[in-house]
């Protein structure tokens, strides 16, 4: 089982540095898309109306991506500084309440998924895409954080810090 878990960690690992270079790429185009449209505004007056639509779904996207990275290198807003103070036995208990509450609203949204996908029907306006389109990466991002909180917990009933929980939380 410890070797699955390792496995585990390496894969979800491998998703957030993909999420990473996803997420700047992602920036990339917002700020490629803006300059476009600045340099048309300054030179002919005028821009691309559909530069402002992909922008904002570049951006949604981004934002999915780049909350993935943020939960699984545990550089989220936390209390770190009052986690620290607790010791060994306070410190796990975080841990236990916070993959509860993770597990119990990445729960809530995958099972609401379908509603979700079902309600957002048409294209977005300016870009063309339909609009479950921009919620399939925030589904691909809560499963992938629902699988490390699993893990977390796992990893907290066998006594051992998680390898993810290691960069924050030090023993």
């Amino acid at each position: 089982m410890h070797r699955l878990t390792g496995y585990i960690d390496r894969l979800l690992d491998f998703f957030c540095s993909v999420l990473r270079v996803v997420a700047g790429l992602l920036m990339l185009g917002i700020v490629a898309l803006s300059l476009c449209n600045l340099g048309l505004r300054i030179t002919h007056h005028q821009e691309i109306a559909s530069f402002t639509g992909w922008s904002e779904v570049l951006f949604v996207w981004m934002c999915f991506a780049g909350f993935y990275v943020i939960h699984r290198t545990r550089r989220d807003i936390c209390i770190e500084y009052f986690v620290n103070k607790l010791g060994g036995a306070g410190r796990m208990f975080v841990r236990l309440i916070r993959d509860v509450v993770v597990l119990l609203v990445a729960g809530t949204i995958l099972w609401q998924a379908p509603k979700i996908v079902e309600l957002q029907q048409g294209v977005i306006d300016l870009v063309g895409i339909p609009k479950y389109d921009e919620a399939l990466l925030l589904f691909l991002v809560v499963g992938l954080i629902a699988l490390d909180a699993s893990l977390d917990l796992y990893h907290l009933a066998a006594r051992r810090l998680s390898p993810g929980a290691a960069i924050a939380w030090q023993e």
